[in-house]
């Protein structure tokens, strides 16, 4: 019984389009907009929707729209990089009752993505793209990078790379020419599925990554933790 409701319901939404139905109304959202609401770092064009979740809701909720109805969410991405979402809410008949649609603050003409939307906008599909991770290191005699009681420590590493294998050939470059040894990296991976994951990430990374370039392709945060003989910890 319950196997036949599910398809019954994908049925439905696949006959009423609702995916296809939820893209061309997302397009005239905010084409309707207040052209204030959309001053963005990109331009509506750039906007690339995908389906985030469908659900059936068979109870009213904050919406005060009255069940029972479908709610089609759609993440908005720009160059990869996560921008917003829209939601519209159907009937089972498949008539829009209400939508909602909203793009984060950092992607604002202004915001602290801007650079990166921007420099996105002029890369070539091979060109290397910003990763960040968590990078263990080990001092070595006579570096000026740690202090003499210290045994090493970690940061976090941002690099232009075209993969992981290439961020972890410069991340462990850059910091032998600073005197130290990579010992480990951690949660390696591009930036823009960090900020998909957390696009709360403090200011400081996001100025990092717009900073990197061809002649600094790696930066690393102020602040690194030191440890010494006696797992003591402080912070640089």
């Amino acid at each position: 019984m319950n196997g036949g409701v599910v398809e019954h319901l994908r049925g439905l939404a696949d006959r009423q389009d609702l995916i296809g139905q939820a893209f061309e109304a997302m397009k005239s959202y905010w084409d309707d907009a207040d052209r204030e609401d959309v001053d963005w770092a990109f331009v509506p064009e750039e906007l690339r929707p995908e389906l985030g979740a469908q659900m059936l809701c068979f109870r009213g909720g904050p919406t005060n729209v009255a069940a029972p109805y479908i709610a089609t969410n759609l993440q908005l991405y720009v160059f990869d990089y996560q921008v917003g979402w829209y939601e519209i809410l159907t009937t089972l008949e498949g008539e829009i009752i209400q939508e909602d649609g909203s793009i984060l603050d950092d992607y604002y003409s202004g915001g602290r993505s801007t650079l990166l939307i921007q420099r996105a906008r002029g890369r070539d599909a091979n060109a290397p793209r910003e990763w960040i991770g968590l990078v263990g290191l080990k001092a070595t005699p006579g570096n000026d990078f740690f202090p003499e009681w210290a045994l090493g420590g970690y940061t976090t590493a941002l690099a232009l790379a075209t993969d992981e294998d290439e961020y972890l050939h410069r991340v462990r470059a850059y910091f032998a020419d600073l005197g130290v040894e990579v010992k480990e990296l951690e949660e390696v991976e591009p930036l823009a599925e960090r900020l998909r994951a957390e696009p709360s990430v403090d200011d400081e990374i996001v100025e990092l990554a717009a900073a990197l370039s061809d002649t600094s392709p790696v930066l690393h945060r102020r602040t690194i933790h030191t440890y010494g003989s006696e797992e003591d910890e402080d912070e640089q």
